[in-house]
């Protein structure tokens, strides 16, 4: 079994899945793990979640992002000068279906 910390970086209210950013794209191993082999279990606010993932496609996951920079605009600095600028364009999301 291998860990990983991922970012949430959306939610929904009654808790049916999570949105997480790859920031290295689809070169990400726990990125292409998850696309591989979509089942998976994640630890969030001290549950352990059984979870599908699913990719998040382009245009719905730039409304995604562009909602996360509008929340979080220094936290979204620091990962475009940790990124570059270019690579924020690369960022993929997954979804995180919760499996009840």
């Amino acid at each position: 079994m291998h860990e990983v910390m991922l970012e949430v970086i959306d939610h929904d209210e009654n808790m049916s899945h999570l949105i997480v950013a790859s920031g290295w794209g689809q070169r990400a191993q726990w990125y292409r793990n998850l696309l591989e082999y979509p089942e998976g279990e994640v630890d969030y606010r001290g549950r352990r979640l059984s979870i599908y993932a699913v990719p998040v496609q382009r245009g719905h996951g730039e409304k995604i992002l562009q909602r996360y920079q509008q929340t979080h605009p220094r936290l979204t600095l620091c990962l475009k000068s940790l990124l570059g600028e270019g690579a924020w364009r690369q960022v993929r999301l997954l979804r995180l279906q919760i499996v009840t």
